[in-house]
């Protein structure tokens, strides 16, 4: 989840229902099956959130996205799942709703994450569509990590923060006190993260740096030059994704010193 009113019974619209066409991307391979386009709702839906989040203490609400901000919103993300090998969205991914609200115990999120679904909220005013795009792979890097958490080097991954740092409970915790912060700092750069968020759990931190990796790789790549515990972490995720499709291509070094335990 990225970045998150109390609930309330909010009537439930019709959806607008588009198939996805993501082809653009840098390699010129074939995708190796001819799976299935992801859904795309920018509406509500009977049983779009899973049973599990119906419990006491997830208090999961949403809004729709409004008619008019749809074609945006569509374009963004045409733009933002571009990146990604043909055949690869469409392999992982079943459903994307786009959102006008998204808040778990009352707080405000931009994004969060079932099973092969992403919830993605679009948002408004300066620098939107960066934020939108970072949400966009962060979420859809947790689709990937639960399938697929044996590529990523835990042990590896740890040697990227200062030593003795331990994760937070969870991301549920860090939004409930208030540490739910999405903005790069310096201190944060420092111990090896993107952001406070990024603190919560090893998920919520790997979010982070996948968000960074295919929504804003250069800003990464600059953080990665004067931090060595980010440029550890980066090399890490681009490994992760190569593992999962050779055809990724993200001119990072296949590994970074690890730190000093």
């Amino acid at each position: 989840m990225i970045g998150a009113m109390t609930v309330r019974h909010l009537p439930l619209l019709l959806v607008l229902v588009l198939g996805l066409a993501v082809s653009a991307c840098r390699s010129s391979a074939s995708p190796p099956t001819a799976a299935r386009s992801p859904g795309l709702a920018a509406g509500l839906e009977a049983g779009m959130f899973p049973n599990s989040w119906s419990r006491p203490g997830i208090e999961v609400a949403a809004a729709p996205l409004p008619p008019e901000r749809v074609p945006t919103a569509h374009t963004w993300l045409t733009r933002a799942l571009a990146v990604y090998p043909p055949g690869f969205v469409e392999q992982n991914v079943e459903r994307i709703h786009l959102l006008g609200a998204l808040s778990f115990r009352g707080v405000d999120a931009g994004g969060s994450n079932s099973r092969r679904r992403l919830y993605v909220v679009v948002p408004r005013g300066p620098g939107a569509e960066a934020y939108f795009r970072r949400v966009v792979h962060a979420e859809f890097s947790s689709v990937l990590w639960r399938r697929h958490r044996a590529l990523l080097d835990l042990d590896a991954w740890v040697r990227g923060t200062v030593p003795g740092f331990r994760y937070g409970a969870s991301g549920a915790a860090a939004v409930r006190h208030g540490l739910a912060d999405a903005q790069p700092t310096t201190w944060a750069l420092q111990q090896g993260f993107l952001y406070e968020y990024g603190m919560s759990s090893i998920e919520n931190d790997f979010n982070s740096y996948a968000g960074f990796l295919f929504g804003d790789p250069e800003r990464l790549a600059a953080f990665a030059a004067q931090h060595p515990g980010v440029a550890h972490k980066r090399a890490l995720t681009a490994a992760f994704y190569r593992a999962l499709d050779a055809r990724f291509a993200f001119g990072v070094a296949s590994a970074a010193p690890p730190r000093a335990p």
